[in-house]
């Protein structure tokens, strides 16, 4: 196999690992959003041990995939941090619009229900589309 063809096989690899990432933690964001919306202590509890327990599995995978593809160490680690810190990025956002709000406003409703439902819906789709067809989670 020429040296080109073997080049941009790992380049394609690495890129495809770094789209997987950036679609995941955007996800991630997300979960985290919908931890940081919720008023009531039972529910931000109840979520946070689900979105773990999810983030969890989804932490194995992605590392097993990633040490398939051949990606280096230290851009694994990259990766993995990058992962590891999105979701609290998403809960801080949460906590900030719910906390800044005035409550029971209409802009507060509103601004609330409209990310939630952003949030919920990415957790829907990626549980029936992105989870349940897995081209690139081959290794799991």
């Amino acid at each position: 196999m020429p040296i080109n063809r073997l080049g941009n096989k790992s380049i394609a690899s690495n890129l495809r690992s770094l789209l997987v990432i950036l679609a995941l933690s955007f996800h991630s964001v997300f979960e985290g959003l919908a931890v940081g919306l919720q008023v009531r202590e039972v529910d931000v509890w109840y979520l946070l041990g689900a979105i773990s327990a999810h983030k969890f599995v989804i932490a194995f995978c992605m590392g097993l995939e990633l040490l398939a593809s051949g990606t280096s160490a230290g851009l694994m680690v990259i990766y993995m941090v990058v992962f590891a810190l999105v979701s609290p990025l998403g809960v801080a956002f949460g906590i900030l619009v719910t906390e800044n709000l005035a409550a029971d406003t209409s802009s507060h409703l509103l601004t609330v229900t409209i990310l939630q439902g952003l949030a919920g819906g990415t957790i829907l789709y990626v549980t029936f589309f992105e989870v349940r067809y897995q081209p690139h989670f081959s290794s799991c």
